[in-house]
């Protein structure tokens, strides 16, 4: 009994550990898409704290969320993604 229970300790410990890494891929990628955002609507000549800025970071966030949707249910329609067509 002591034997299956120490066998199942690494396994536990090696899902635990998957779940952080995605957690940090999450995270870092919400970073990068913040500084993505960031530099276009700077591009664009929009300064940070400006109203303009502000529906520029919004446009950029809803694009993102729509672009996210799409791709989601794609998924479970089980369409290809789009890069792959």
């Amino acid at each position: 009994m002591y034997r299956s229970m120490y066998r199942s300790v690494p396994i536990l410990l090696v899902l635990l550990l998957a779940g952080c890494a995605s957690q940090k891929t999450e995270e870092q990628a919400r970073a990068e898409a913040d500084a993505r955002d960031d530099a276009q609507c700077q591009t664009r000549g929009y300064h940070p704290g400006s109203v303009d800025y502000d529906q520029c970071r919004a446009k950029l966030a809803d694009l993102r969320a729509q672009a996210d949707r799409s791709a989601l249910a794609n998924r479970l329609q089980g369409r290809p993604p789009a890069w792959a067509n």
